[in-house]
């Protein structure tokens, strides 16, 4: 999924929190520097590029976010790590 941060509220499709503890996140997402290798909901390229993007996200506080995230550092570590309302509707466009 190609990622774009918005430092602006108002424009994202969601609010994400990002924690560094694997328990207590909604999805483990891996980030890559290929964007052909960005599929599924837990494969991210984060793009500059505003216009090449399948959703827009804040990056906020966990009382606001609607999702929690935590970067991992091999593919076979990400994906969801339990049953959440936005699982199989993030790539959905």
């Amino acid at each position: 999924m190609r990622v774009f941060q918005t430092f602006n509220q108002g424009e994202a499709h969601y609010i994400a929190y990002i924690t560094q503890d694997v328990s207590q996140a909604d999805l483990c997402v891996y980030i890559t520097k290929n964007q052909g290798l960005a599929y599924g909901e837990n494969r991210w390229f984060i793009t500059n590029n505003k216009t090449q993007t399948d959703k827009t996200l804040f990056f906020g506080s966990r009382g606001s976010a609607q999702l929690v995230v935590c970067f991992v550092n091999s593919p076979a570590l990400a994906g969801w790590q339990r049953n959440h309302p936005l699982q199989g509707k993030l790539c959905r466009f």
